[in-house]
């Protein structure tokens, strides 16, 4: 995430600059563009991105929560035998 996108004057220039969270790394990352109006345009256009990304991010999974509920199948039926206690004495040691 990003915590400011300014421009700023460097060593080498106008520059856009972003800042990132201490989670994301605490980068400081720095983009010089010429001329400076073309600057201004895209510091305006990563701002305006940005703004829409914060509001409604994408995570990269779309749930859609219908309001039809579900139910489980029945259970299936099995072949099932009870074995009693005198059938099991000739399995104990």
């Amino acid at each position: 995430q990003l915590t400011a996108m300014v421009i700023r004057k460097s060593k080498f220039g106008n520059a856009l600059v972003m800042q990132t969270t201490t989670s994301s790394g605490n980068y400081t990352l720095g983009f010089r563009i010429d001329p400076f109006k073309l600057l201004e345009v895209v510091h305006q256009e990563m701002s305006t991105l940005f703004e829409v990304y914060s509001k409604k991010p994408n995570f990269g999974v779309k749930y859609k929560k219908s309001s039809e509920q579900h139910s489980r199948p029945p259970p299936a039926n099995e072949d099932v035998q009870i074995v009693n206690d005198e059938q099991m004495e000739h399995f104990e040691a």
